[in-house]
């Protein structure tokens, strides 16, 4: 399997340029043009002093410029009291201005929009299928490097991990994703990691929960043949709007953090070709253990304090079953 060679050999670089920041402050006569930015440009510097850190000058000042700009720029940091001294040398200074959902997702964009490629810095040249490199680049997101971004560094890598298990060489562009009939979702705060575009029927659903506090969920609905709006689309309906469009649940499962699959409705399996969607109504801080509890004896969704819903987050997605 991918996963088994490529957390030690490179993700800790990966990790590190998403959670680590900088290394060091530019001094005056640094080469840096991150726009005149003193944050971008000592965040530049320090990208150019790691060895670890495979970017050219010209990468280092556009990731540098992007990242700052994803949180909110210089403002961002001046407003929560940092100044480029407080944040040199820091664990996650980016993360230090607490970031929003959209930004991290921003922030995840960056190596696109400089292009920077994830998955060279993951894996030595040559050691990549065509077939394995697409998927892994398929299954790097936007969303799914913005939670690497705001992770505990420690767990950056289990994010990336449960991202891209499903690329095994052993897959086919048929079953990508889907060995042996079974599909591990991972579920991050807050995105589904590890999806392929499509299935085989007769799929089934596994989840693992890579969160350190937050309870999540799957929640697969088969939809309608002739809905023809996409998920992000009806992720931004009004509440009773959007529980019109999505029907009834085919399965729900459930997970705490590190904890086993629960499953409330359904076995998981995938057996109807369609488009489905895929939710996690789980209210934002909800306590873990009162929420299972609930659930416990809920005929519907349960009644718990917390804050929206995860998938106004952003913790949607869209799945297709082949015949």
């Amino acid at each position: 399997m991918l996963t088994t060679n490529f957390r030690p050999r490179r993700a800790l670089a990966t990790v590190a340029v998403l959670s680590l920041g900088v290394a060091a402050c530019g001094d005056d006569d640094d080469n840096s043009s991150a726009s005149g930015n003193a944050y971008a440009e000592a965040f530049a510097a320090g990208y150019k002093a790691d060895p670890a850190i495979p970017f050219s000058d010209t990468e280092a000042d556009c990731m540098a410029r992007e990242f700052v700009d994803a949180v909110g720029g210089p403002a961002a940091f001046e407003a929560a009291g940092l100044s480029v001294d407080d944040m040199t040398g820091a664990v996650n200074p980016l993360r230090r201005v607490n970031p929003s959902d959209a930004q991290a997702r921003a922030a995840g964009g960056a190596f696109r929009t400089c292009g920077v490629s994830v998955v060279d810095m993951l894996f030595e040249p040559g050691s990549l299928a065509d077939d394995e490199r697409a998927c892994i680049d398929e299954a790097l997101t936007d969303e799914v490097i913005g939670a690497a971004f705001v992770a505990d560094p420690a767990d950056g890598g289990a994010v990336i991990s449960a991202a891209i298990a499903h690329c095994s060489d052993a897959n086919t562009d048929a079953d990508r994703g889907a060995a042996d009939g079974v599909l591990e979702v991972g579920m991050v705060d807050y995105a589904f990691a590890g999806l392929p575009e499509s299935v085989p029927a007769g799929t089934r659903l596994t989840v693992t929960n890579i969160s350190e506090a937050e309870l999540h969920e799957v929640v697969a609905f088969r939809l309608a043949d002739d809905e023809e709006r996409s998920v992000a689309e009806l992720a931004g309906l009004p509440p009773d709007e959007l529980l019109a469009a999505l029907g009834e649940p085919h399965t729900v499962l459930l997970a705490a953090p590190g904890g086993p699959t629960i499953p409330a409705v359904g076995d998981g399996i995938l057996a109807e070709p369609g488009r489905y969607a895929l939710f996690c109504f789980i209210p934002t801080g909800a306590d873990i253990d009162e929420y299972l509890t609930a659930a416990a004896t809920s005929d519907g969704p349960p009644q718990v304090d917390g804050g929206p819903p995860h998938f106004v987050h952003g913790m949607h997605a869209e799945l297709t079953v082949e015949p």
